[in-house]
């Protein structure tokens, strides 16, 4: 899937004004609702889960948040999301403790040290506002 630009240009002054507007705050709501929907759809779910957190925590963090300002928020609340969605380099993984590196669900030990060798960038953040890209609104 090709990765498209999306640019969207805000009159700060006007977005002030208009933020006490409720049928902008419901339009705001509605594309983040749609922002949302698409982002969930778009998120991996490892059917073993990650770390300490159960399978679907990635998907289930991911909110829209409305903003004082009238601004909304959407995306995962997950610390690792980012790393999900852009990807990571090859890095080194280190036991914290007198203990081997292992994975519970498979059984595999694989000692105090281990080379992990990066993963894709799986981009269902910034893929998500393909849900309102080219979206026509008026209040």
């Amino acid at each position: 899937m090709a990765v498209a630009e999306v640019t969207i240009e805000f009159d700060e002054a006007v977005i002030a004004g208009l933020a006490q507007n409720t049928d902008v705050g419901a339009l705001m709501d509605m594309l983040a609702g749609r922002v949302l929907s698409a982002q969930k759809a778009r998120c991996p779910v490892s059917p073993y889960g990650s770390g300490q957190n159960p399978s679907g925590y990635l998907r289930s963090s991911c909110v829209a948040v409305a903003e004082p300002d009238g601004s909304r928020i959407v995306g995962p609340t997950a610390d690792y999301g980012g790393y999900v969605n852009n990807g990571t380099v090859p890095h080194i993984i280190r036991a914290h403790g007198n203990y081997s590196l292992h994975n519970p669900h498979t059984g595999q030990y694989f000692g105090p040290v281990v080379h992990h060798p990066g993963t894709k960038p799986n981009p269902f953040i910034t893929d998500s506002l393909l849900a309102i890209a080219g979206a026509i609104v008026g209040v």
